[in-house]
C-alpha cells in the first residue's frame, strides 16, 4: 500500500474547503480572510462583486473562481477592491518602495507610517508577517545589496 496517495496535499484542502456553494457561504458568512483570492462573490441586487472577507450585503448571491464576474456584468466593490492587491499588501508594496528609492537614507518606523498612512506598530507587525523581517533588516539587506523584492513580491 502506498502511504503517500493516502496523504492529502495540503494546497489542494483550501480548494476542496471552497468547493461547494454551501462552504462558500459559510465562508462568506465567517468573512474569512484566507479565503481572499480563492473566490469571489457576487450580489445580484447590488451587481457587484467581493472577495470573501467583505463585509459588504449578503443577500442574493453568486459564486465565481476567479474575476469572471466583472464578465458577468458585475462592476468591483468599491470597499474590498476584489481586482487589485489586498490592502495589506498594498500597504507592504508602498512601504518597499519608499525603501528601494534611497537604501542609503535610513527611515524611522515613524517616518515609514506617515509615508504610507499607517501607525508605526500597525507597519511594524504588518510588514514583518508579510515580508518576513522587520523594516530595519528590510533597509540593511538592501544596503549590503541583498536583493529582498522578490521575496516580496511572490508573498
Amino acid at each position: 500500500m502506498n502511504t503517500a496517495a493516502n496523504i492529502e496535499d495540503p494546497s489542494r484542502s483550501s480548494d476542496l474547503a471552497f468547493s461547494s456553494d454551501e462552504n462558500r457561504w459559510q465562508t462568506v458568512v465567517d468573512r474569512d480572510p484566507r479565503a481572499d483570492g480563492a473566490f469571489f462573490f457576487a450580489v445580484r441586487t447590488t451587481g457587484v462583486f467581493c472577495r470573501p472577507s467583505c463585509a459588504s450585503r449578503r443577500e442574493n448571491v453568486e459564486f465565481f473562481d476567479d474575476t469572471d464576474a466583472a464578465a458577468a456584468g458585475y462592476r468591483p466593490c468599491k470597499r474590498c477592491q476584489p481586482t487589485s492587491l489586498p490592502r495589506e499588501l498594498a500597504i507592504v508594496e508602498r512601504v518597499c518602495k519608499v525603501l528601494d528609492a534611497d537604501p542609503q537614507q535610513r527611515m524611522t518606523l515613524a517616518q515609514l507610517g506617515e509615508a504610507v498612512h499607517v501607525s508605526p506598530f500597525h507597519l511594524q507587525q504588518l510588514f514583518s508577517r508579510i515580508v518576513g523581517v522587520s523594516p530595519r533588516q528590510y533597509q540593511a539587506a538592501q544596503r549590503a545589496g541583498v536583493p529582498m523584492r522578490s521575496n516580496v513580491a511572490a508573498t
